[in-house]
């Protein structure tokens, strides 16, 4: 694997490190007073084992069209519709701003018939000591099936994966390693909350409520960032980057 695709994926696995199931659900699990190490290695597991399955899945149907996609991949108009789709997705990521989640959040905390989401609903079910297992996985499957379709760097990811001239057990070892990476912060920040308790404490409340204060900021920054990385291999494919250089 080049240093181009190793730093293209590392940057995608730790966007995706800084999702809702990877990291923000796992910090309110850590942050309940009677939670266990099993709960956390449950719900992670069953995380990462979601979507290391589902990036076997895309990268099998996704090398069956690999021979389609090259030859798709070579026309100029599906180069154009590529650079289009990553310039696209970076203007948008400015939508997501700070004031417009601020004001998202006092309309729904003067709604009085607001329900919490069902990741929500299942989340204040397995924070207890005895939370059975089914329900920890469930909750994992449960945010994983919700975030997948918007795991824009995920998806980019895979599609990388499917396009880099590597061999196939390559693939599946790189994707282990990536899946890996997207649970590390967890990880890390699970060890030292069941290990120092009163130092992880007050770190895990303040990325808590930052979360809740950025957490529409975090999804502009992963559109934008993806879409400089679609953008840029579609401007390359192009030359154009030759043709400022020169």
């Amino acid at each position: 694997m080049d240093l181009s695709l190793a730093a293209q994926l590392g940057v995608l696995a730790l966007v995706d490190a800084t999702s809702a199931g990877t990291l923000a659900i796992p910090i309110a699990l850590l942050l309940a007073p009677l939670v266990r190490p099993r709960t956390l290695v449950i719900y992670l597991a069953t995380v990462a084992g979601f979507y290391f399955v589902l990036g076997l899945a895309l990268l099998a149907g996704g090398s069956a069209l690999l021979p389609w996609l090259s030859g798709l991949a070579e026309q100029r108009t599906f180069v154009m519709v590529q650079l289009a789709v990553g310039v696209g997705l970076f203007a948008v990521s400015f939508l997501f701003t700070k004031e417009r989640s601020a004001a998202r959040r006092r309309r729904r905390e003067a709604d009085p018939d607001f329900r919490p989401g069902p990741v929500e609903r299942m989340r204040s079910a397995v924070t207890a000591e005895r939370a059975p297992a089914v329900a920890v996985a469930g909750l994992g499957v449960t945010a994983a099936l919700i975030e997948a379709a918007s795991m824009v760097p995920y998806l980019a990811a895979i599609g990388l994966l499917t396009s880099a001239g590597i061999a196939t057990t390559e693939r599946v070892t790189i994707l282990a390693g990536y899946v890996l990476i997207m649970c590390l912060p967890a990880i890390v920040l699970g060890f030292l909350r069941f290990t120092a308790r009163g130092l992880i404490d007050p770190v895990l409340q303040r990325i808590s409520k930052w979360f809740e204060r950025n957490g529409s900021e975090m999804l502009g920054w992963t559109l934008g960032i993806v879409g400089f990385l679609i953008a840029r291999s579609a401007a390359a494919e192009l030359g154009w980057f030759g043709q400022v250089v020169g």
